[in-house]
């Protein structure tokens, strides 16, 4: 599983920009046409768990390098954002204002959280980091497009520490 995430957190930031950048292009695409709701409701998960992905490699990657990790070992949370909005997207839940939107997003701050905290709490010199910069990195790990560039090297010190 290391490996993994070790392979994800240090790859290219143009992949996962790359990626994001080509799913909503589908999505746009695809909002002009009648797909079925099978294809509609992949195009709406791709970019989410792409991103949930990164979130989960960079904090398997942190987890690894403290000794006591601080963050709870909630690894499988990761899953559930992609999940949320598949289900949501084949039933054809509402998304707007609705309970299913509060899910997704109260999931994804959450699994925001443990990743922003664990990826400070690794690269802090005394283990634990203040709760701004968590929270600025919790920002920029949401706004992955732009996130993913400037967090690279931080991940790349953070990586460096494993053996």
């Amino acid at each position: 599983m290391i490996d993994l995430a070790r392979r994800a957190a240090r790859a290219h930031p143009a992949i996962l920009t790359s990626v994001l950048a080509i799913s909503a292009l589908a999505q746009v695409i695809a909002s002009g046409t009648t797909v079925s709701p099978m294809v509609r409701a992949l195009l709406t998960t791709v970019p989410i768990a792409s991103a949930c992905f990164w979130f989960w490699s960079v904090y398997v990657v942190a987890n690894a390098t403290v000794v006591t990790p601080r963050a709870p070992f909630w690894a499988w949370m990761f899953a559930a954002p992609p999940v949320i909005a598949l289900v949501a997207a084949l039933a054809d839940l509402p998304t707007k204002n609705s309970p299913t939107s509060l899910a997704f997003f109260a999931v994804l701050f959450v699994v925001l959280w443990f990743a922003a905290q664990a990826l400070e709490n690794a690269d802090a010199a005394n283990r634990h980091a203040p709760v701004g910069r968590i929270v600025v990195t919790l920002f920029l790990m949401f706004v992955s497009v732009i996130g993913v560039w400037i967090l690279s090297a931080k991940i790349g010190r953070v990586e460096a520490k494993l053996p």
